[in-house]
């Protein structure tokens, strides 16, 4: 699964970078806090179970 993931953002990120560089910048850190705030919500619930 997350290989999977890894390939579609990577072809995504492809794309984008052939349309605007500076977009993809801005999706790339909307991706990242995204990821950030997934991270510490899992992290919460396997704490507090």
């Amino acid at each position: 699964i997350m290989v999977e993931f890894v390939v579609e953002v990577v072809v995504v990120v492809v794309v984008l970078v052939q349309v605007e560089f500076e977009f993809v910048v801005l999706v790339l850190v909307e991706m990242f806090v995204v990821v950030v705030v997934l991270v510490q919500v899992v992290f919460v619930e396997v704490v507090h179970g």
